[in-house]
């Protein structure tokens, strides 16, 4: 007979654990569609969260339920302006908003440019540079790419490779679950297996 061994789970929007109340790899699972994500606690006793970009005109976690706060490399498309969205990340104190340059900063700083295909020049009109950021926001799309120009072609390359975050994190809770259907496998066992797990990000 197998047992089902489930995480601390919530389906609350904004209720994240207090890193406190976690043990070492424990984690805790949000998997409300506003703000869904995977929470650890760090080494340093930090709240690390594993997820997607939130999108939306309030900052994440505004409105908690559980822990306060937002994790460091957190990232969050701002729709609140008037204009495109801007990509804003958290350095573990405030949002930064995310800019290019362009050009090795010859350029104007542009935000980002939200598009269902990949761009062929700057919204205005002008002529994509090195640096220039692009999201990807159709239904298949969830991705940030950087216009990067090399010696002898120029091309978009993707930033942030949300489908490995991803790709990693199910690898991660498989080896759980299979430590967990191994009837062999004993409390310290299971242990070793979550924190060799969470040790691959």
């Amino acid at each position: 007979m197998t047992t089902a061994i489930q995480f601390l789970r919530s389906s609350t929007e904004s209720l994240r654990p207090d890193p406190t109340s976690l043990a070492d790899g424990m984690p805790m699972l949000n998997s409300n569609e506003i703000d869904p994500g995977l929470f650890f606690k760090a080494r340093d006793g930090s709240l690390v969260k594993i997820g997607p970009c939130s999108v939306g005109s309030t900052a994440p976690n505004v409105n908690a339920i559980g822990h306060r706060g937002n994790a460091k490399g957190e990232m969050w498309l701002d729709t609140s302006g008037s204009g495109n969205p801007v990509l804003k990340v958290y350095d573990g104190a405030q949002w930064k908003t995310v800019t290019s340059s362009g050009g090795g900063g010859g350029g104007d700083a542009v935000g980002v440019i939200v598009s269902t295909v990949a761009p062929t020049t700057r919204e205005d009109g002008t002529t994509l540079e090195n640096g220039d950021l692009w999201w990807d926001s159709s239904s298949t799309g969830g991705n940030l790419y950087i216009y990067y120009v090399d010696a002898d072609s120029s091309q978009w390359v993707e930033a942030l490779a949300g489908a490995v975050v991803l790709s990693s994190a199910v690898s991660a809770l498989t080896a759980i679950k299979a430590a967990v259907a191994d009837t062999t496998t004993d409390l310290a066992g299971l242990k070793s297996a979550i924190l060799t797990a969470l040790d691959s990000f």
